[in-house]
């Protein structure tokens, strides 16, 4: 059983690896989806705003510039460093009216972030009669902000790639036109690159519900898996309990059974029916197994009651005089020596309120332990004091000490202190349970530690 309640653990936790890992899938696709859905959402709105008028007569302007500024580098011999100069000189002339108008368009959208945008250069190349002059190119230079915002992130995204392609007359030295009407064509290709600020944040935000939901699913799947192998724990260790107990109660059932079974046999001997003496002692041999079996049906049936369901008929009583009673009833009922109970008890006078039937079988049960599990060279010490209001019984044998599994579920119905799979002593698990059910039906806690060579029960209830 235990071998399959192990399986069933490394499976459950394998299922909710692959559950988690399948979760953080879907997560990570869902990311990347809404992360497209952003970048159509930006690139479909800049290219509205590269389109409309304003932008449109801008970006004309640009590409006029760009034009004579190319074609004046290969009429007058400007070196290429002059000419990139130019070009960043001309596209900040132009670039304040851009961002203006690019900027006030983006607010206008109301997309709830903030954005940044820029053009820049990839290339520019100068084609005469078939010979390619490379004036710029992007992974050889230093990349060129043409118009648009000044940052640099490993975050920003391609929105568009144009071409601009176009032709200069080439002029001879006086800048007059060649008589061949030469012409230079020469192509630029820029690029537009959009910043998302605080991009993983707004991600984040837009899957709050998701992130949310699949947090409450996977935190519920594992309190059902919690709660499911804990219950199959608990059922099995009541099962096993009550297996435990049934055996305990049936030994207990058979000697009684046994010995009236034989008295019952005896009855028909003929020889012993004439006997008086004979006749009596089956007849009281009778007796006493009939009572003992009656005892054990109603140590059964009370010791099933809760806390709640026992009913109290408190008395006051003195404190000393009802513990020594007890104590000295104890000794004669176990046909013990007196020396082998220490009393230490309180010095001044207490009057108690308490059932004084119940609370008797209540301390009868915890010596009876003291008595079954002690060394046989070991005192019980029965010490009582009070200390703020509060009255305390302590209840202690010498013997073996009590394992924290054990004293963990010591007080439960049916439950055994064992060794191994054998128990040592004989009994139905009831006893300490009964026992705490009658101090909490008094108001009152009882607990048990280990202390030093010794296990000590502690009563504690409320002095009158």
């Amino acid at each position: 059983m235990k071998n399959k309640i192990g399986l069933l653990i490394a499976f459950s936790v394998l299922a909710l690896i692959a559950l988690s890992a399948i979760q953080a899938f879907l997560i990570r696709n869902t990311y990347e989806l809404e992360e497209d859905a952003i970048i159509a959402e930006i690139d479909y709105l800049s290219s509205q705003i590269r389109s409309s008028q304003e932008i449109d007569s801008l970006t004309k302007v640009w590409q006029d510039n760009l034009t004579a500024i190319i074609a004046g580098y290969n009429n007058n011999g400007t070196s290429k460093p002059a000419l990139i100069s130019r070009i960043k000189e001309r596209a900040n002339y132009i670039n304040s009216s851009y961002r203006q108008y690019f900027n006030q368009k983006i607010q206008e959208a109301k997309l709830g972030y903030e954005i940044k945008h820029k053009s820049v250069l990839k290339s520019i190349l100068i084609i005469e009669e078939g010979i390619i002059d490379t004036i710029y190119q992007t992974g050889v230079d230093k990349p060129i902000k043409i118009l648009g915002d000044n940052f640099e992130n490993s975050e920003a995204f391609i929105v568009n790639t144009s071409i601009f392609s176009s032709r200069a007359r080439v002029l001879d030295s006086a800048g007059n036109n060649l008589t061949s009407k030469k012409v230079l064509k020469f192509d630029v290709v820029s690029e537009d690159v959009v910043l998302i600020e605080d991009q993983k944040n707004i991600l984040f935000r837009r899957m709050a519900s998701l992130f949310i939901i699949s947090i409450f699913i996977f935190l519920f799947v594992i309190l059902l898996l919690f709660f499911s192998i804990r219950g199959l724990i608990t059922q099995k260790r009541i099962a096993e309990i009550k297996t435990d107990f049934v055996n305990n109660i049936t030994h207990e059932f058979k000697t009684p059974l046994a010995t009236l079974g034989i008295a019952v046999k005896s009855l028909e001997n003929k020889t012993i029916l004439e006997s008086p003496n004979f006749l009596n002692n089956t007849i009281e041999i009778i007796k006493r197994q009939n009572i003992r079996l009656q005892r054990l049906v109603d140590e059964v049936m009370t010791n099933s009651l809760s806390s709640k369901k026992i009913i109290l008929d408190k008395e006051d009583v003195f404190d000393n005089e009802y513990f020594k009673q007890v104590i000295e009833d104890f000794e004669l009922s176990s046909n013990i020596p007196k020396k082998k109970i220490e009393r230490i008890l309180f010095t001044s006078e207490v009057v108690l309120k308490i059932d004084k039937f119940h609370f008797t079988t209540a301390l009868r049960n915890i010596m009876e332990n003291a008595l079954k599990y002690g060394s046989k060279s070991s005192k019980i010490i029965f010490k009582t004091y009070l200390k703020q209001n509060e009255y305390t019984i302590e209840i202690c044998n010498g013997g073996s000490k009590i394992n924290k599994k054990d004293q963990m579920h010591i007080f439960e119905k049916f439950y055994r202190v064992n060794s191994g799979n054998l128990h040592t002593v004989k009994g139905m698990g009831l006893g300490l349970y009964y026992t705490k059910q009658i101090v909490k039906a008094h108001d009152g806690i009882i607990s048990v530690q280990n202390e030093e060579n010794k296990v000590c029960f502690t009563i504690k209830i409320p002095a009158k």
